[in-house]
């Protein structure tokens, strides 16, 4: 018995050690100056920051010491992924649950859009507090730790996450969803959080230029050739008499099909290997998605039909001209306007965040 206990007082000591050995010994001072800074609004300071990250070498170099100071009401937090976008990544989250501040180690699953927290708690707090609304957490996590399945070796390079939302509900084992408005915002190219010198802008992120190609050719595709196509068969006939609004529309509107494919196929690029095409929580890109999906179906089954059309003569044109021209044309038009409105308030919520 007494073996027993001396061995299981000796795995507790161990264990101690292990866990200890993984914090340094002193965390960063109060007057710490931060060799790496990212904030927003850009050159923001102290309190007119809604979002500031520090990062420094520990004096123990196996480390580093990071300080999030935000305002929010949920959380602030900052992650690290090889891709540009939200999966795989490893997240460091200064979250107020209830009413007091815990931060949590946590890691976006790869190829999907969910943040679940690391079975291994590796970060190192300092101070936490939570004062008018502002959100401060000061931590300390080794560079390379030794879980890296979902801990990421802070000595090479990666794209940062910085992002803070009002959302409540976390826990110590979920974090809340943040809304469109609080994507996080993702740095244009990769750093490595060891070396890295000097300020960056939380602003600093645009839009992947395939996303913006994407909206372009659809405000081209729609608002311009699609309704120029259309405003040539309706209204320019009798002005037209010799079927010149026939190649007209013709034109317009095989141009319109040629760009909106071709705006269709780069969000489909544009999103490979990151978050996926839309994230099932947000109603807003989910109306964007399917009314998207439904216009380039009927889009391209519109130019099928006329391709079949009967003479002008027939007695049964009237159904043709009711399907192709109302039913299928202006349906298509009103939808796809429609979602080019929704298209650019998502555009919009972005430029809010990103554009410097």
């Amino acid at each position: 018995l007494h073996l027993m206990m001396l061995t299981v007082v000796c795995l507790l000591l161990v264990l101690s050690s292990a866990s200890a050995a993984n914090c340094p010994t002193n965390g960063p001072p109060s007057n710490a100056t931060w060799r790496f800074t990212t904030s927003f609004p850009p050159g923001c300071n102290g309190t007119a920051c809604s979002y500031f990250l520090g990062v420094r070498t520990n004096e123990d170099a196996q480390f580093l010491d990071f300080m999030m100071e935000g305002k929010a009401d949920g959380w602030i937090a900052v992650g690290y992924t090889p891709n540009p976008g939200m999966p795989d990544a490893d997240v460091f989250v200064c979250a107020l649950i209830g009413a007091q501040v815990t931060i949590l180690d946590t890691y976006n699953i790869p190829n999907v859009y969910s943040n679940v927290v690391d079975s291994s708690q590796d970060l190192c707090p300092s101070s936490m507090s939570s004062v008018n609304g502002r959100i401060r957490c000061v931590f300390s996590r080794a560079i390379k730790t030794n879980d890296m399945v979902q801990d990421k070796d802070l000595n090479q390079s990666y794209y940062q996450l910085n992002g803070w939302t009002d959302a409540s509900g976390s826990s110590s084992t979920s974090i809340a969803y943040h809304s469109r408005i609080s994507t996080p915002l993702i740095s244009p190219s990769k750093l490595n959080p060891t070396t890295a010198v000097s300020a960056v802008s939380a602003g600093m992120a645009s839009l992947d230029p395939l996303i913006r190609a994407h909206g372009i050719l659809m405000i081209v595709t729609w608002p311009v050739l699609a309704v120029t196509g259309i405003f040539f068969a309706a209204w320019m006939k009798p002005a037209l008499p010799k079927a010149e609004w026939f190649q007209v529309h013709r034109a317009a509107m095989l141009a319109s099909l040629f760009l909106g494919c071709v705006a269709f196929l780069f969000i489909f690029v544009a999103k490979r290997g990151t978050r996926g095409l839309v994230s099932f929580v947000d109603p807003t890109t989910i109306a964007h998605f399917a009314i998207g999906i439904i216009v380039m179906v009927l889009h391209i089954i519109n130019p099928i039909i006329s391709a079949f059309r009967c003479i002008p003569t027939h007695p049964r044109r009237w159904l043709f001209n009711l399907v192709h021209g109302t039913f299928i044309g202006l349906g298509v038009e009103l939808l796809a306007l429609t979602n080019v409105g929704i298209g650019l308030a998502l555009f919009g919520s972005r430029l809010n965040l990103v554009t410097v």
